[in-house]
């Protein structure tokens, strides 16, 4: 895709090349018409000639651009991984760097082997239009206009000298142009997959109904019978899910890994359209509104959240003016207990000043993100996992406090954090199996209460290791 899009700007600086050369063959052509029609049939035959060579080519050089790009992307990806600090600790205390050696010794050899490949078929089709010029455009033009000089006297040594001069002049033009045509049948080989994107329509489609969060007071989400696979032939993620929320509490979603539960936040993101079933809006089928201003109702905290190379509060503010939000910035900073300078660079990358924060701050950072947005729904995934217990029962405690006149849906592996929900739903297989309080869930001695009372059981063991 990335010579695609440089494909398109070769397009058009080759149409303007060919607009060129066609001016100064038709200028060319008119004067040899004028002393002798013969030396065009010297001008033009090389050139035909070399057409479907050209073409050969070009589908030659795709064909072989495409078997680079696999082993081109490997080695590309162990660069990376040698440059990026998230795996510089793998590398230092495990032998990954060994796999790594291996595997991109193992590409370039494939790349080299490739290039000899096709190196030879390359010289092969470049040794035969290079003959055809030589032989029919300069010897055999020679030759004519010498026996026109010597023999027949019809021209003159400066006739011949301008006449020779046209020719060579009419073939570069020529097999420039000749040269050119191909290659918009070259880059058009690019451009398809360039256009296939661009012409490809979104299945998440933009409702004509606007949100006026400003104007909401009540409202609900509703998901009815939902089932969802991310590819027609792929297993069920989500199976005939129902899920009522009302304005301003306070929903978990629990269960393990590969349950549904990401999943069921894209869902309601609109990241994705369900197979069947609908989700609503204050009774309207979320597909009726606007996208974005949809979108506009929830704040979110993604569990492989990303924090940019730029300042601590363009990381928090994302796209609203810094100086506006600046004292709001400071106070969410001091709250969520990151000391960092909201004008400090949170990275190194193009700034040697920059800070480079560990994880846990990291993800407050992200959490602020959520908070600071003036949204009524906040979608929390796994909010808190990079803090410590004593850091994240304080996080919750913000959370919840901040975000008390909010809708929270969080999904949370650390149980006691639900204890904070008005409802939990527990998810298995893509199915929704416990739905209840944590006290009622608890009272039913179900999945969540067995899966409470083990995680529990972990923290006293190690309470009493410690203590031992």
């Amino acid at each position: 895709m990335d010579s695609a899009e440089k494909k398109v700007l070769d397009v058009l600086n080759i149409l303007v090349s060919i607009g060129t050369s066609v001016i100064v063959l038709i200028s060319l052509l008119a004067i040899i018409t004028v002393m002798d029609p013969v030396l065009l049939v010297f001008s033009v035959m090389p050139v035909l000639f070399s057409l479907p060579l050209s073409m050969i080519r070009n589908n030659f050089n795709y064909k072989m651009e495409n078997d680079l790009v696999l082993d081109n992307r490997k080695v590309n990806y162990v660069k990376k991984i040698y440059y990026e600090k998230n795996y510089a600790k793998d590398l230092r205390m495990t032998k990954i760097g060994n796999v790594l050696s291996d595997r991109f010794r193992q590409s370039v050899e494939n790349l080299s082997n490739l290039q000899r490949k096709y190196g030879k078929k390359k010289w092969f089709l470049g040794f035969w239009e290079t003959f055809n010029q030589l032989i029919i455009v300069i010897y055999v033009s020679y030759v004519y206009l010498i026996y026109n000089i010597l023999v027949v006297r019809k021209f003159s040594i400066g006739d011949f000298s301008a006449m020779f001069s046209a020719v060579r002049n009419v073939d570069m033009n020529l097999r420039r142009l000749m040269q050119l045509i191909p290659q918009i049948q070259n880059n058009g080989l690019y451009i398809d997959n360039f256009l296939m994107l661009m012409n490809y329509e979104n299945k998440v489609t933009d409702g004509p109904v606007e949100i006026k969060i400003d104007a909401l007071k009540e409202y609900s989400l509703e998901l009815k019978n939902v089932s969802f696979r991310y590819s027609p032939n792929g297993e069920e993620v989500l199976r005939n899910v129902d899920m009522r929320i009302k304005a301003g509490e306070k929903i978990a979603l629990v269960g393990h890994n590969g349950a549904g539960k990401t999943t069921l936040v894209k869902l309601l993101l609109r990241f994705y359209d369900p197979d069947s079933g609908e989700l609503y809006f204050n009774g309207k089928n979320i597909k009726d509104y606007n996208l974005e201003s949809y979108r506009n109702l929830f704040g979110t905290v993604f569990q492989d959240f990303q924090i940019y190379s730029f300042s601590a509060m363009e990381n928090i503010l994302m796209d609203r003016s810094c100086d506006e939000y600046r004292k709001d910035v400071k106070e969410i900073l001091e709250l969520i207990k990151v000391s960092v300078d909201p004008d400090n660079a949170l990275s190194k990358e193009f700034d040697k000043e920059g800070i480079v924060l560990s994880g846990g701050q990291s993800q407050k950072i992200a959490i602020a993100r959520a908070l600071i947005q003036d949204s009524p729904v906040l979608i929390l995934d796994e909010p808190s996992s990079s803090l410590d217990p004593i850091s994240e029962y304080e996080m919750n405690q913000y959370l919840f406090e901040l975000a008390k006149d909010k809708t929270v849906i969080f999904i949370s592996h650390r149980l006691s954090t639900t204890v904070m929900a008005d409802r939990i739903y527990l998810l298995e297989n893509g199915e929704i199996i416990e739905v209840g309080s944590h006290s009622e869930l608890l009272n039913r001695y179900g999945k969540y209460a067995d899966m409470f009372h083990k995680q529990a059981e972990k923290y006293i063991d190690n309470r009493n290791a410690k203590d031992d």
